[in-house]
């Protein structure tokens, strides 16, 4: 009787326990959630412009130019040139490569009518890794709408958990607010494109620990992405065609590998490939 009394006092005592952890469990979750939906947001926040974009997305009539990208092609197109020698609408989607692959194709998906033309041109990195990282995070803070095109192996718990606390800095001004810069919402044009890096134009530093090695590969998952995603647009009459992205030519690595990338994704691709790497190093 002894063991058994002393087994259940035990047992009350790691449920008691376990019940203690799972509220403050909770109760970390709620304050967090909280800080996250509820921490001010400049109205300059770059990530926020994904709403601006999708809007124009929605509201550009067809047939138009729709180009998915990360920040590579914010930062790096005229699509006023664009619409002017192609005669179509054009529209810029591109923020940044952290929103994921996956979540940029589906969130131009739905928004597009036969005789449209996609143009993906996603960078190496997102081709090397197609998941969503901390920017996705931040945008679906600001971009609830966005919720929609998620998937949960998509995105990590840390990376909200970053986004949390970058919040935090940002709402105390502890961190500086470099949107406020270059990066700003409010210096993207009517097509999508950035233009304060123009006005700000100045020599280049590149930096050792930006260089990206490109002797791997692109991941199989990045190609069943794009390939799944230019099959539901021939089905609805819309062209999908690939560009690279402009790369700083000494943070690449051999030109041979960007050749050889190129060579992989004519192959592993049902749609065009139309440019080649080398011509977008810089």
């Amino acid at each position: 009787m002894q063991n058994r009394s002393s087994t259940s006092s035990s047992e009350a005592t790691a449920k008691t326990l376990v019940r203690k952890v799972a509220l403050v469990t909770a109760g970390l979750i709620a304050l967090l959630s909280a800080a996250y939906l509820l921490l001010p947001i400049s109205d300059s926040l770059y990530i926020a412009s994904v709403n601006d974009k999708y809007d124009l997305l929605r509201e550009t009539e067809s047939p138009k130019i729709v180009l998915v990208a990360g920040s590579s092609f914010a930062f790096g197109v005229d699509s006023h040139r664009i619409a002017s020698e192609f005669g179509y609408n054009v529209v810029n989607t591109a923020v940044h490569g952290g929103l994921g692959l996956g979540f940029m194709l589906r969130l131009v998906k739905p928004h597009l009518k036969a005789g449209d033309v996609v143009v993906l041109a996603p960078e190496y990195e997102v081709m090397l890794d197609p998941s969503g990282h901390l920017p996705l995070a931040e945008a679906l803070a600001v971009f609830p709408r966005g919720l929609r095109y998620v998937r949960p192996t998509e995105i990590e718990v840390s990376d909200f958990l970053r986004a949390v606390q970058r919040r935090f800095w940002l709402a105390i001004g502890f961190q500086a607010d470099r949107e406020q810069e270059v990066y700003s919402r409010l210096r993207f044009n009517s097509y999508g494109d950035l233009t304060s890096h123009i006005e700000a134009a100045g020599e280049y530093e590149a930096s050792p620990a930006d260089l990206i090695k490109i002797d791997v590969l692109p991941n199989p998952e990045s190609i069943a992405l794009m390939n799944e995603f230019n099959e539901a647009c021939r089905e609805i009459g819309v062209t999908v065609v690939l560009s690279f992205s402009p790369y700083v030519r000494e943070l690449l690595g051999p030109e041979a590998d960007a050749i050889r990338w190129k060579q992989h994704l004519v192959k592993e691709l049902d749609f065009e490939v139309v440019s080649d790497p080398t011509d977008y190093l810089f």
